[in-house]
């Protein structure tokens, strides 16, 4: 999609998330790659914010090469083919590293094993909805079957929060003064703690546990370039092959080396445990 702004034309790149749809978006990156299209915006979300933030370093480091390289479409492309060839095998990696535990006896697991447990109907949930987003709901007669509906939810939440004490807890919580957050947003963080989940569905981890530590790895240390015995085997070493290869990203740049080389970084994510949208970009004293 392209933009004026001020008389001067921007182009940007915009990538969504929805998972398996990021594999579609490298694919996409590796024609743009080929083509020798750059962009003034990337804008990414989700799974589209991994492939933003690398399409971004690849257009850093195209932008940084000798000028008469880039002059030379066939030579820039040369230059650049390793990098993207990196890219597609992290890509190819992503599911033996097991970033994310789905297992029965992981966080994932756990978590929906107790939600099966979960004894309260469809059609008490929706009553409940309507009950709340009223705002004279305590001054209107209702049916019999919403203080049901409300006797339901609360025997769920004792039992999926932990008792009477936590649940008082958690009450108390979002009536303090100076925060006063939603009883619902102290009470699903409350939730999801019980399984690890309370910050992120990518836990911090070690080099023998799934985590963010391993995501970060994948896109920072030296990695090989896609070959073909890469796609002919589950997993093949780098055999020592990493002498003078680098990271799909360096750890140390920030969105504000892309702005200075003219590439306008926005990232966005949807936060699970709020319902809000978070975004991630770099604004100048001027903006």
């Amino acid at each position: 999609m392209t933009g004026s702004l001020q008389g001067f034309t921007k182009r940007g790149f915009v990538m969504t998330g929805g998972g398996a749809k990021g594999l579609y978006e490298a694919g996409v990156v590796h024609a743009f790659h080929l083509c020798g299209m750059e962009f003034d915006v990337i804008t990414g979300s989700s799974i589209g914010a991994m492939n933003a933030i690398f399409f971004a370093e690849y257009l850093f480091r195209k932008r940084h090469l000798p000028s008469e390289i880039r002059k030379d479409p066939k030579r820039a492309l040369e230059e650049m083919d390793n990098l993207i060839k990196a890219y597609h095998r992290a890509w190819l990696r992503l599911p033996d590293i097991k970033i994310i535990d789905d297992s029965e006896q992981g966080p994932l697991g756990r978590l929906k094993n107790d939600l099966l447990q979960l004894d309260i109907d469809l059609p008490s949930i929706t009553r409940l909805v309507w009950w709340w987003s009223d705002p004279n709901r305590w001054r209107l007669p209702y049916s019999p079957k919403i203080w049901l509906s409300i006797t339901k939810l609360v025997k769920e939440l004792l039992e999926r929060l932990g008792g009477g004490r936590e649940l008082l807890r958690i009450w108390g919580e979002s009536r303090k003064k100076d925060k006063r957050p939603p009883f619902y947003e102290v009470a699903l963080r409350a939730y999801l703690a019980r399984f690890g989940l309370e910050r992120a569905l990518v836990p911090p981890g070690d080099d023998s546990t799934p985590g963010d530590r391993k995501l970060k790895a994948l896109f920072t240390e030296p990695i090989s370039p896609l070959r073909a015995e890469h796609l002919q085997a589950k997993v093949v070493p780098d055999n020592g092959d990493l002498a003078g290869e680098e990271g799909l990203v360096d750890p140390k740049r920030t969105l504000r080396d892309y702005a200075e080389a003219g590439i306008d970084v926005r990232l966005t994510r949807a936060n699970y445990r709020t319902g809000r949208l978070e975004i991630s970009a770099f604004l100048s004293a001027g903006d």
